[in-house]
């Protein structure tokens, strides 16, 4: 197999691992109700369990039940049906051209593996979230961070991580020159 298989394949495995534990822990959230109730940003009550805290000890990151029809954590709700079709395309889109960029010719092995895990990442999240959304209609969110006042899922923060790596990659890739 060549260097660009083996990347697609690679990446592949990481997006099919990222759905499997977005879904698995969405699924755990919603068939567990927690007792507590928090308030997100929009004024929406979910149920919440503490799991890190700050100094003083309020709250930081909580793990929460949200139903959520936006995207990023909530914080886009103005169209985010349109949003949402748009970015599940858009987002394996951009993590192809990362793969691209990442196993061309002249990239490190290191740069090879970042390409890899990037486009793993963007597409598992999308595709994780995407799916969800079109089946349910809403994403299921469960990380609550108190001083956003918003909730994330795992795919919310796959793609946040997709995206930092992805950046790098192109960065890099942009600075050595595309060779």
């Amino acid at each position: 197999m060549g260097v660009a298989a083996n990347a697609v394949l690679g990446a592949g495995v990481i997006a099919a691992a990222t759905i499997g534990i977005d879904q698995a822990s969405k699924a755990y959230v919603r068939g567990h109700h927690h007792a507590g109730v928090v308030h997100d940003h929009l004024g929406r009550a979910a149920d919440q369990i503490p799991i890190v805290h700050d100094f003083s000890g309020t709250d930081e990151v909580s793990i929460v039940y949200v139903e959520n029809e936006g995207m990023l954590g909530g914080s886009v709700t103005e169209g985010s049906t349109l949003a949402s079709a748009l970015a599940l395309p858009l987002l394996p889109a951009v993590g192809g051209a990362v793969l691209y960029a990442g196993a061309s010719r002249g990239a490190s092995p290191a740069m090879r593996i970042a390409s890899v895990v990037g486009a793993g990442l963007l597409a598992g999240g999308a595709l994780s979230n995407g799916v969800e959304k079109l089946v349910r209609g809403r994403a299921t969110d469960m990380l609550f961070i108190s001083r956003t006042g918003t909730a994330w899922n795992g795919a919310d923060v796959a793609i946040g991580a997709g995206m930092l790596v992805s950046f790098g990659v192109i960065g890099a890739r942009l600075v050595r020159g595309m060779r």
